[in-house]
């Protein structure tokens, strides 16, 4: 057997341990998205102050760059639940999730001709944070049989575990990624 075959194999076991076919593909295809959705929000985490003490030295302005990412939370972390209840949620997700690519284009563009302030940069990292608390919420609720869902994920459910336990994840990756 080569060697290639065996890390199939290896991968395809690891994939079912994690999530068990008896789950079903979507299941399997929600877990992926969360997990590739939860990396980009912590490389987010990991950047946004960063960038800004790119351009000033300022530890107040660096730690508004972290607030403006976690203030939605706590300003939309209850409403967002709310309107996941009452709206179809598969729709939210994709509406707050294209919703995400307009502020980080102004971003990126900033950066690119040489333009970026800090205002900008702190509006760009609010307006992804409020559009990360609907995706989330609006994601998280739809998972149908609620013993399926792990344990951070009821937690995440009132408001206040997105910071410890989504966040945190991909903010280890992203660091773990820089030079």
């Amino acid at each position: 057997m080569s060697s290639r075959g065996f890390s199939g194999w290896r991968a395809r076991r690891s994939c079912a341990v994690i999530a068990p076919p008896r789950l079903g593909r979507s299941f399997r295809f929600l877990l992926a998205a969360a997990i590739v959705n939860n990396a980009g929000d912590g490389v987010v985490i990991a950047a946004g102050p960063l960038l800004v003490a790119s351009q000033t030295h300022d530890p107040f302005l660096v730690s508004l760059a972290l607030l403006s990412e976690y203030l939605p939370i706590f300003v939309f972390g209850l409403v967002g639940g709310v309107i996941a209840d009452r709206v179809n949620r598969r729709q939210m997700v994709v509406v707050a999730n294209v919703s995400r690519a307009l502020p980080l284009a102004v971003l990126v563009a900033t950066i690119l001709t040489g333009t970026v302030s800090i205002a900008v940069v702190l509006l760009a990292l609010f307006a992804l944070g409020t559009a990360e608390v609907f995706a989330d919420k609006g994601d998280r609720r739809r998972l149908r049989n609620p013993s399926t869902a792990w344990r951070w994920q009821r937690i995440a459910d009132t408001g206040l575990g997105d910071v410890s336990a989504s966040r945190l994840r991909g903010c280890t990756l992203s660091c773990d990624l820089r030079p």
